[in-house]
């Protein structure tokens, strides 16, 4: 039977409330609203900059509690190795992570999307809720390419770096490992283009993932890895596909 102390208890109650600080200040990134009727490099640097709030917002809160409050260095520790074996598991993770997306879809609509020739641009609306300026595939990619790394890794920071972490210190690796993945799948609950089967497979299934490669290897480089390449893969291949 499960005991805990004042201590554990104590954790577990700055650790929930510093993850309800970490969203509420995140909200503030809706102040870099873009809009449609901008040109493309306004329009990315608000986008930037929304992502930028979110990513500060799920890192400099856990830096300081754990820096000032705990007096850790576990942060620093989580990010300092990136083996080859973090490599493996994370792009293995991320392919993964991709096929659950697929296999989300395939249930919502009965069948398996079809891949077509041509990049359609209007589908980047699906994923972000947001009406895109038009902008080349090589544009749109860039910009993928430093917006899910602030995802992934301010995501990995926050729910595997801090919250698994902690829960894991005072409840058992098993139930922080699906408590982490529970809050992960809410969080995502309300994100524009995901449906309850993405919710399910994507970020519940997909926060089991990247949260046993943690603790696996008590490193957050596979999970980020994982993240980063399974959205990746995902966000260069859903303009190219209908259902």
């Amino acid at each position: 039977m499960l005991s805990l102390t004042e201590e554990k208890f104590d954790l577990i109650i700055k650790t929930v409330l510093l993850m309800f600080i970490c969203l509420f200040l995140s909200t503030f990134s809706m102040v870099f609203q873009p809009n449609p009727k901008m040109d493309l490099t306004t329009f990315f640097g608000f986008m930037v900059a929304r992502r930028l709030t979110i990513f500060l917002s799920f890192t400099l809160p856990v830096i300081y509690f754990e820096s000032k409050i705990q007096k850790g260095k576990d942060w620093i520790k989580q990010l300092e190795t990136w083996r080859f074996k973090d490599f493996v598991f994370g792009f293995f993770g991320g392919f993964l992570l991709f096929y659950l997306w697929i296999l989300s879809f395939t249930i919502q609509y009965g069948e398996m999307p079809k891949f077509v020739g041509q990049f359609d641009f209007d589908k980047v609306y699906l994923i972000y809720g947001l009406i895109f300026p038009s902008a080349s595939i090589f544009q749109y990619i860039i910009f993928e390419v430093f917006n899910q790394f602030m995802v992934a890794f301010g995501e990995e920071f926050l729910f595997r770096g801090f919250i698994q972490k902690n829960l894991m210190k005072t409840l058992g690796n098993f139930q922080g490992l699906i408590i982490s993945a529970i809050m992960f799948g809410l969080i995502h609950v309300l994100s524009p283009g995901y449906s309850l089967y993405q919710v399910f497979f994507e970020a519940f299934v997909g926060g089991l993932i990247f949260g046993y490669f943690y603790l696996k290897t008590k490193s957050l480089a596979s999970p980020i890895i994982a993240h980063y390449t399974g959205n990746m893969l995902q966000r260069i291949i859903f303009p190219w596909i209908v259902f």
